[in-house]
């Protein structure tokens, strides 16, 4: 609410409409529990929790048309950040953690893809750092499975989110993920396991985890099979549609009871 005015009038509105609601889907379990602490009158049993569905079989099995290592050659690691260049996603962080990177890592790269309202100032950040060698901008693209597919790590920066689909699109693709302590932190990425969650605007954590995952190959490969083994877990279109389904009915028999 304090980021903008447009935000403000979302928050008004979501305290009068959400205590009124007859169901109400949330993506997360974490959503969930914040709706209960800021609404602590609303029947638990109204909230159903259904993430977003993914189809992750065409980053699974997509094959890549091109190899990032072949395009940007004088990179041995390439750090990948994909999303909309906008304030809330906080790509000022991720440049500023490229920095310590590094001065480990000479030959590390960050690949911002994207466009939105900071990319200017983004560019004043790289040249700020001296990280021109190291920080490039390429404009969004279809053909984002080979970007994920031949990167070496997925970051997510981000101030919060709703629920965020690249996380899971690059976990499909065999990617561990360094991301902040949003959404899907904590459920499609586990801490250790297949990524490293950090807080909100931490930088000097975030360019500790990506040195680690760059210096221990180990690592590395372990996280990148966990990604993969965590993706083919997740529900089919299906079962997706059925839980949505119920989670409507059961709304109209709380309206209707």
């Amino acid at each position: 609410g304090r980021e903008s005015l447009k935000n403000k009038i979302r928050v008004l509105l979501a305290k009068k409409i959400i205590p009124s609601a007859d169901g109400i889907r949330v993506v997360s379990e974490r959503i969930k529990n914040s709706l209960i602490t800021y609404f602590p009158s609303i029947l638990i049993s109204k909230i159903s929790v259904l993430p977003l569905f993914y189809d992750m079989g065409r980053f699974i099995n997509g094959i890549p048309s091109f190899d990032l290592h072949d395009k940007y050659p004088n990179h041995s690691f390439i750090i990948l950040s994909a999303s909309r260049l906008s304030k809330e996603k906080n790509i000022v962080m991720a440049i500023k953690a490229m920095e310590k990177v590094v001065k480990k890592h000479a030959q590390t790269m960050l690949l911002i893809i994207g466009s939105g309202p900071e990319l200017n100032n983004l560019k004043l950040q790289v040249a700020k750092y001296k990280l021109q060698d190291n920080v490039v901008f390429e404009p969004w693209t279809n053909d984002i499975i080979s970007y994920y597919k031949t990167s070496d790590v997925f970051i997510l920066t981000s101030n919060y989110e709703g629920g965020a689909r690249a996380p899971a699109e690059a976990i499909s693709s065999g990617l561990p993920v360094v991301m902040t302590d949003v959404p899907p932190a904590g459920e499609l990425i586990i801490n250790n396991v297949n990524g490293f969650i950090i807080d909100v605007d931490d930088a000097d954590k975030m360019s500790e985890k990506i040195i680690e995952l760059v210096s221990d190959k180990d690592k590395h490969l372990k996280f990148r099979e966990n990604s993969l083994r965590m993706a083919e877990g997740f529900i089919t279109k299906e079962t997706y549609f059925k839980l949505y389904y119920k989670a409507l009915a059961d709304a109209a028999a709380s309206a209707n009871a």
